[in-house]
C-alpha cells in the first residue's frame, strides 16, 4: 500500500468501531464488509456482499424508514441499537428464542432495553443474572470504543463519554500514543506491540509479476474488452 501510495489505518482496537469513526467523520464514502455490526456501531453508509464485479448491497443509516422488512418508522438511534443488541451480537449473545424480528417488536412496544428484560422476566424468560450489566456494557462498546484518530493521531473514543463512565478496559485498553500511531501507521505489531523487523522501502519499485495476458479477452483491434456477466442484484438498501 506504501509503494502504491494507498492511505490505510492499521486498527490498534476493533475494526468495526475504527470504520465506524472513518464513516461518521467523513473521511471514507462507504465500509465494504460483511459485519452486520457496523449498523449498531452507526457506520454512515455500508455495502455489503460486494462481488469481484464492484456490486453488491448498500445500506445509509439515513434510509431505516424506507426499510420494507422491519417497520423502523419512530426507531431512535437507541432504539436500533438496543434492538440489535437484543437480537444477539459479537458482545452479547441472543437470549433463546430471540431473534431480529421479536427483538424489533419488544423494541418497538417498550422502547427501552430496560422494559423489555423486566417483561421478558414476568414472562418466565430465562434471563441470566448478568444480562442486564452486560447489555449495558454492550452499548457502551459499541457507543464509546477506543479508536484512533488519523487527525490528531492519538487515542480518542467514537463519541463523547459520559463522565461518570470509568474508562475501563472493555473499550480498549490505554495504550501510549507513540505506539497506537505506529500500529496504525503499520510500523508495529498490533500484538506483540512491537516494531515489525523489516519493512519494505517506500520508493522500492513495484514488482513486474509478469503475468500472462488471455488472448480471449483481447479483440482484433488490440483493445483489452472483458465480458462481464449482467448482474440483476445492483446497490439496495439493505436491512
Amino acid at each position: 500500500l506504501k509503494q502504491e501510495k494507498v492511505d490505510y489505518i492499521v486498527a490498534p482496537y476493533e475494526a468495526d468501531a475504527q470504520m465506524t469513526f472513518l464513516s461518521v467523520n467523513k473521511l471514507v464514502d462507504a465500509v465494504i464488509t460483511e459485519d452486520s455490526d457496523l449498523i449498531p456501531f452507526g457506520c454512515s453508509r455500508i455495502i455489503f456482499k460486494m462481488d469481484k464485479f464492484g456490486q453488491g448491497v448498500e445500506f445509509q443509516i439515513t434510509r431505516l424508514e424506507q426499510n420494507r422488512e422491519l417497520d423502523l418508522n419512530g426507531f431512535t438511534k437507541q432504539m436500533l441499537l438496543e434492538m440489535c443488541i437484543l437480537s444477539g451480537c459479537d458482545y452479547l449473545p441472543s437470549l433463546p428464542g430471540m431473534g431480529v424480528k421479536r427483538a424489533h417488536a419488544l423494541i418497538q412496544k417498550l422502547k427501552s432495553h430496560e422494559k423489555v428484560i423486566k417483561h421478558l422476566r414476568y414472562s418466565a424468560v430465562s434471563v441470566p443474572p448478568q444480562y442486564e450489566e452486560n447489555f449495558k456494557k454492550a452499548i457502551w462498546a459499541f457507543q464509546f470504543q477506543r479508536v484512533y484518530d488519523p487527525a490528531t493521531e492519538d487515542i480518542v473514543h467514537l463519541s463523547g463519554i459520559p463522565h461518570d463512565l470509568s474508562e475501563d478496559d472493555f473499550l480498549g485498553p490505554w495504550l501510549p500514543q507513540a505506539v497506537v500511531k505506529g500500529i496504525a501507521l503499520g510500523e508495529i505489531d498490533p500484538l506483540t506491540k512491537e516494531p515489525f523487523e523489516a519493512s519494505i522501502p517506500s520508493s522500492a519499485p513495484a514488482a513486474d509479476k509478469g503475468y500472462p495476458v488471455k488472448e480471449s479477452i483481447i479483440p482484433s483491434n488490440g483493445k483489452k474488452r472483458l465480458e462481464l456477466p449482467v448482474q440483476k442484484n445492483i446497490l439496495t438498501n439493505y436491512f
